[in-house]
């Protein structure tokens, strides 16, 4: 079922960035300007990140551009889950 046919959903996805140790602060603040993606955890090198956007695409590109950050090792979508934009606080 396409995402147009249930209605406005919101994707919500959790991810893993592992960074080099000195570039911690500074993708911590590119993924927070994002304003799609928040970082809810740091330990060491590792950011545990929440990407919410409308769709599945929409999350991966903010993903993919995560990646591309210089200091990023490695990111990767842990979880997703699809909630009505009305139950996750979203306007549709």
């Amino acid at each position: 079922m396409r995402d147009s046919d249930r209605g406005a959903v919101v994707h919500i996805s959790s991810a893993v960035i592992r960074c080099l140790p000195a570039a911690v602060e500074t993708v911590r603040g590119c993924i927070e300007a994002l304003g799609m993606a928040e970082v809810v955890h740091v330990e060491g090198n590792k950011l545990i990140v929440i990407i919410e956007g409308p769709s599945s695409g929409t999350v991966g590109d903010c993903l993919t551009q995560i990646s591309a950050y210089e200091g990023v090792v490695s990111a990767a979508m842990v979880y997703e889950q699809v909630e009505p934009a009305e139950s996750a606080g979203e306007e549709a």
